[in-house]
Order: C-alpha cells, then sequence, then structure tokens
C-alpha cells in the first residue's frame, strides 16, 4: 500500500509537472487514401501499426484484419504527395492475425497478434517462420486478454530485445503510469498526460530513443480526441517513484479532426510519419498519412 501510494503522489507530481501546454508538432503534410474495390487498395483498411524499412525506403503497415502492406514515399525529400501502396500480402496464419504494431529490421520482421498475444515473426510474403512470447511480465496472454490491455506498440532494441507497452495499464500496473516492458525483464515507468482517458497505441524506436504515441480521450463530452508524441531514454533508470523524464509535442491540426491514429514511423530524428484507421461507419473513410516534424530539443 504504501508503495502504491508514493507511485501515485508520483503520477501527480508527474501530471502537474506537464500540465501546461505542450510544444506543438510542426504538421507538414496529410495525404488521405481512400479504399479500393481492388487490387491492393481494397485491403487499405483499419491500418494499425506502421513501421519504416531504410533499406527499401519504404513504410510497412499492418492491419486488424492480418494484412501487411507496403508503400513508397519521397523521403529523400520528405514528402508524401509521392505516397502510393505497392503491395499487400496476407499474414498467413489461422485463425488470422489481429497485427496491431510491426517492426522491421531487414529480412526479419516481428509483428504484434493481439489475438493471440504473441509476437509473430513473418518475411516479406506473410509466410509465418516462428511465434514469440511478448516480453518480460506480458509473456502471460491470457491475463492480458482478460484484462483487455493487449500489447498496441512493439519495437526492437539491439540490447533490450523486443520492447512492449499495452494500450491500457494492467491491473497491478502503478496508478497514472503506463509501463514500457522489455525483453531482458527491466521496466520503465512513464506518467500519464492530463486531460483525458490515456492508452498508447503506437512506438518508434531509433538507438535508445523510444517514441510513443499516447491518445488521451476527454472526459469532457464532445471534445476531440487529443494525441500527443512522447520520448524516452532506454539507458536511463527509471521506476514508478521516479517516472522517466522526456520531451512531449502536442498533435493539433484541423486535419486530423475527427480520426484515429494508429502508427507512427520516424525516417529519423526529426521527422514522422503516423496513420490513421478507417474503421467507421462508411465505407468511404479515409485512411490518413501525416508527415510531422519535431521541434530539436536539448540531448544530455
Amino acid at each position: 500500500m504504501r508503495r502504491r501510494l508514493a507511485c501515485l503522489a508520483a503520477a501527480l507530481a508527474a501530471a502537474a509537472a506537464s500540465a501546461q501546454p505542450l510544444p506543438r508538432a510542426d504538421v507538414l503534410d496529410v495525404v488521405a487514401f481512400v479504399r479500393g474495390a481492388e487490387g491492393a487498395a481494397a485491403h487499405l483498411r483499419e491500418l494499425s501499426g506502421l513501421d519504416w524499412d531504410a533499406r527499401s525506403e519504404r513504410l510497412v503497415a499492418v492491419t486488424d484484419r492480418g494484412r501487411m502492406l507496403s508503400f513508397a514515399i519521397d523521403a529523400r525529400n520528405r514528402r508524401l504527395d509521392r505516397l502510393r501502396l505497392v503491395d499487400a500480402v496476407q499474414i498467413r496464419i489461422e485463425p488470422r492475425a489481429n497485427a496491431e504494431s510491426v517492426v522491421v529490421r531487414g529480412e526479419q520482421r516481428w509483428v504484434a497478434d493481439e489475438s493471440r498475444q504473441r509476437v509473430l515473426e513473418v518475411d516479406g510474403q506473410g509466410r509465418v517462420l516462428g511465434e514469440h512470447a511478448l516480453p518480460g511480465a506480458l509473456s502471460d496472454g491470457a491475463a492480458l486478454r482478460s484484462s483487455n490491455s493487449g500489447v498496441e506498440a512493439l519495437a526492437h532494441h539491439e540490447r533490450y530485445g523486443l520492447v512492449a507497452v499495452t494500450q491500457r495499464p494492467r491491473a497491478d500496473d502503478p496508478p497514472g503510469m503506463h509501463v514500457v516492458h522489455a525483453g531482458d525483464a527491466t521496466r520503465r515507468h512513464i506518467a500519464m498526460q492530463p486531460g483525458g482517458r490515456s492508452t498508447l497505441k503506437a512506438a518508434d524506436l531509433r538507438g535508445n530513443r523510444l517514441r510513443l504515441l499516447e491518445k488521451l480521450d476527454p472526459d469532457v463530452p464532445g471534445a476531440p480526441l487529443r494525441f500527443v508524441l512522447r520520448e524516452l531514454d532506454l539507458a536511463r533508470a527509471c521506476d514508478a517513484a521516479a517516472p522517466c523524464p522526456g520531451p512531449a509535442w502536442e498533435l493539433d491540426d484541423p486535419r486530423l479532426a475527427g480520426h484515429n491514429l494508429e502508427g507512427l514511423a520516424c525516417l529519423d530524428d526529426e521527422y514522422c510519419v503516423l496513420v490513421s484507421d478507417s474503421a467507421g461507419p462508411s465505407a468511404a473513410r479515409p485512411t490518413l498519412f501525416v508527415l510531422v516534424r519535431l521541434p530539436a530539443v536539448p540531448r544530455r
């Protein structure tokens, strides 16, 4: 009890410190895709995860329906106006995967499958090469399913292995905190942003720099969703009593109104691409690709 009270006090202190307005990320470009009737474009729906394959200069996305899609972009000029869907393949497993996140490292691709609460290792043609447990305390997939706190974001670190976060805190997580779980069984805690019900939707990892997409569903009826990009240093020790510090940027642009951002892929330290899902009552609801530039922050 004493520890939980200390954690709650730390979370409240961190929330108070972050209550001041956040700096904004620069939204440089927004491109809308509408699902087609045939071919690869017919599978352009319910995108849920995104990563950047620097070798092929393609964005790789996964969908709730177990598809893996590739997109070509004008990466050198940091533009989305030439974004095009190249191909779409089905992840070859039955029952089909509910893919929530994807990590691309050369020939290796890891996909977080929410229905199994496992990590699928797949190739570019969608063949499943193996299955892996989720990292650390998340390896008990049954407990995640029963608590409705499945893994929403996945990353990979050369030292720490697979890194994962659940969209909602688990029952035994400290109050007011999200927990980052790594393959070496270490944990890192970050305090939720104030202003609504907080969920983590996506992750991107470059070196030790982990970026997270946090969604805030305001308690005020009719208020719009808020999205915040968070950053923390995996090499820095932090726990529930002293949550991980790090910069945060608000995503505030009228073109994003009414859309639910789900995936995050950073092209480098400055430019990132986000993607929305297209779930909704209308079959013509577009999928948005959003290019943002993050303000430079001092590095230790």
